[in-house]
């Protein structure tokens, strides 16, 4: 009897060893707010385990409301890659609470570092700021994976949070971090080169100032935004007077206003009254890849597409 009890007990704890093994091999959960931020942790896990995209592409971030399932998956995550700084609306950290959180609003700030191409990022060809158009530039610009240099700090910030929550996996997250880092220099070669050319070939009107890290960082020139970066509420549409203030600027020759950018998921009637009469283009501008399928590719697709929609309004 002693014996089988002994066995017994020896069964049960071969069971619970079994149950925490499996429990510690389970893939760690991370989620990403949005599509830019999912697609660089998608390049870090490769090999891994597949991040969870929070926000679908074509949402707007600044107001977008959870479903259950979503919150749920936020409720179950180990890691939570956000902008924070309020971009994304709601508190995606209380619902994490859980989760490793980290928050890339400041991300790539401190990695910075002169370069070939950063004499060009300070001033544009008319002696102005180059991409601060009237709102006051990139400092308070929360879209900052719109810049590939900064994209490279908020990748070192990425792979030091999942070594931290998934040691065991520290190599390959080192591997794919130093790959990853590689490709966005390569990116933001090609964008300087692409760029380069378009300066002082004219500006343009966006949507909503949300561009002034690509601006900053390629030397390019906003006259001014439908929506200024504190207008999150995209229901309301610019104002009237707002209107007839960027419409001026359009029908001034001497403004040399080339396109008005529209982007996905928002009426273009606002842009077609802006430019009529006038030579300016109507150009789709997309700053989250609402179109881009989700993955590791999807964020170098989306600087390639800004880069094609810049060649568009300002090529000759």
């Amino acid at each position: 009897m002693p014996v089988m009890r002994i066995f017994a007990l020896f069964a049960l704890l071969l069971a619970g060893g079994s149950a925490q093994a499996q429990e510690g091999d389970a893939p760690l959960r991370v989620v990403a707010s949005i599509k830019p931020l999912h697609s660089l942790a998608a390049g870090l896990m490769q090999g891994v385990a597949e991040p969870h995209l929070l926000i679908p592409g074509a949402a707007n971030p600044h107001d977008y409301r959870l479903r259950p399932s979503e919150a749920e998956s936020l409720q179950n995550a180990d890691v939570l890659f956000w902008i924070g700084g309020g971009f994304e609306g709601g508190n995606l950290a209380t619902l994490a609470g859980n989760a490793r959180i980290v928050a890339l609003a400041q991300a790539g700030g401190k990695h910075e570092e002169h370069d070939e191409h950063d004499e060009h990022d300070d001033h544009d060809e008319h002696g102005g700021h180059a991409g601060h158009g009237e709102h006051g530039g990139a400092e308070g610009d929360l879209h900052i994976w719109l810049d590939p240099h900064r994209a490279e700090g908020m990748v070192a910030d990425m792979e030091a949070a999942l070594i931290a929550a998934d040691g065991e996996n520290a190599s390959l997250y080192r591997a794919n971090a130093e790959a990853l880092s590689e490709r966005l220099h390569h990116l933001d070669e090609r964008l300087a080169a692409r760029m380069a050319p378009l300066r002082g070939r004219g500006s343009y009107i966006v949507f909503h100032d949300a561009y002034a890290h690509f601006e900053a960082r390629y030397g390019l020139r906003s006259a001014g935004a439908l929506l200024d970066a504190s207008a999150h509420g995209h229901e309301h549409g610019p104002s009237a007077r707002r209107m007839a203030q960027l419409r001026q600027r359009i029908m001034d020759e001497d403004a040399d206003i080339a396109c008005v950018f529209v982007e996905p998921a928002f009426d273009a009637a606002a842009a077609e009254t802006l430019v009529q009469g006038s030579e300016a283009k109507i150009v789709r501008l997309d700053p989250i890849g609402a179109d881009i399928p989700a993955g590791a590719d999807a964020y170098f697709t989306l600087l390639e597409n800004m880069g094609d929609s810049f060649a568009r309004c300002l090529g000759a």
